[in-house]
């Protein structure tokens, strides 16, 4: 493989060793007893785990592709479509709970600038 198809073999490759570094990274996450009731934990651990799937696909489609004789050319076509809609849908949902984590911190953020004035409010008048 890295003879014959040389810049596969390198995309490949690269797609391999994302797919494990991550799935150790998601390992070691979930047995080293992070508080996981924190969004910004389990929001990390997603990322990790899409990444780890995606690259997962990736590399599966390039074996594919690589290993598919050249007379059925389809078969490629239709793993780089697969391929093409999975990223898609993997940025569509990595966007989608990045819009809503930033939502969650800036409610937060506005309910503890809330708690804050009304402390403030109520120990002014306790002191009046």
């Amino acid at each position: 493989m890295a003879y014959n198809h040389a810049r596969s073999y390198r995309y490949f490759l690269r797609a391999n060793t994302i797919a494990f570094v991550s799935s150790l990274s998601t390992i070691l996450l979930l047995i080293s007893g992070l508080p996981f009731r924190r969004r910004l934990f389990m929001w990390d651990l997603m990322v990790i785990m899409w990444l780890t799937v995606t690259s997962v696909a990736l590399t599966y489609g390039i074996s594919i592709y690589i290993l598919t004789p050249k007379d059925s050319e389809p078969l490629g076509q239709i793993i780089e479509i697969g391929i093409t809609v999975w990223c898609g849908l993997m940025a569509l949902l990595l966007l989608g709970n990045t819009i809503r984590l930033l939502r969650i911190w800036q409610k937060k953020k506005h309910e503890i600038r809330l708690s804050a004035t009304r402390k403030f409010v109520n120990s002014i008048y306790v002191n009046v």
